[in-house]
C-alpha cells in the first residue's frame, strides 16, 4: 500500500470516530432530571369545570404536555410560588410553550369558585387554567394523584388554611404521566424536562 492509500485510510478512520463521537452527543438518551414514572402510566381523566364555569375533560388537551399543580388561591407561600416558577418555564419556551397547558387544580372548592380561579391565575399567565367543581367532584381527583389535603380551622371556621401535597405533575403528549417535581425544582430543571417533553413525537 502507497503513502496515499495510507492517508486516504488515515481519514475515513478519523472521519468514522468523528461520526461515532457526534453521534454519541446528539443521540444519546436523554436524562430526566426529574422523577421518572416507570413506566409511564395513562392519567385519568379528569372532569371538573375550568375558570370559563365550562366543562372540562383532561383528554380535551392530548397533544399537549401538561403541567399539573395542586393548591388553592388563599395560599400564602408554596402555590404562588410554584405558579410563578411555572410562569418562568413557559416563557423561557417562546414559540414552544403553545405546546404546554399549565392546569391548577383547586384543594379549597368553598372559596375557588371559576371566577375566582379566573381572577387569581390571570396575574400569573392568562394562558393557565383553573379547575374547580363540588368536594365530591374533587376528592376523586385527589385520591386519583394522591394528593393529601387537610383544612386547618385553628385561626376560624371562615379564614382557613389548608395543608396539602405540593407536586407537580408532566402528562406527556400522548396523555401519560411521565415526571413530577417538588414544588421548590428549579424552573430551569423542569424546563430542561419540558423542552424534551415537547419535542417528542
Amino acid at each position: 500500500m502507497n503513502l496515499r492509500n495510507y492517508v486516504i485510510l488515515g481519514a475515513v478512520v478519523l472521519v468514522g470516530m468523528a461520526a461515532i463521537l457526534v453521534g454519541g452527543i446528539y443521540f444519546r438518551p436523554y436524562n430526566y432530571q426529574g422523577s421518572q414514572i416507570d413506566p409511564p402510566l395513562p392519567a385519568a381523566d379528569i372532569r371538573l369545570t375550568d375558570q370559563s364555569g365550562k366543562p372540562f375533560e383532561l383528554s380535551s388537551l392530548h397533544g399537549k404536555v401538561v403541567l399539573m399543580f395542586f393548591g388553592y388561591t388563599n395560599c400564602q407561600d408554596v402555590c404562588p410560588a410554584t405558579l410563578a416558577n411555572l410562569k418562568q418555564v413557559r416563557l423561557r419556551l417562546g414559540d414552544q410553550a403553545k405546546n404546554v397547558q399549565v392546569l391548577f387544580i383547586t384543594v379549597d372548592p368553598e372559596r375557588d369558585t371559576a371566577l375566582r380561579l379566573q381572577q387569581y391565575l390571570a396575574g400569573f399567565d392568562p394562558s393557565f387554567m383553573g379547575l374547580t367543581g363540588r368536594r365530591n367532584e374533587l376528592e376523586p381527583v385527589w385520591n386519583e394523584f394522591g394528593i393529601y389535603v387537610a383544612k386547618d380551622t385553628t385561626a376560624s371556621d371562615l379564614d382557613y388554611i389548608i395543608d396539602h401535597s405540593g407536586l407537580i405533575y408532566a402528562i406527556d403528549r400522548k396523555g401519560m404521566l411521565r415526571l413530577t417535581y417538588t414544588f421548590d425544582a428549579g424552573n430551569d430543571l423542569i424546563y430542561q424536562d419540558i423542552a424534551h417533553l415537547v419535542r417528542e413525537n
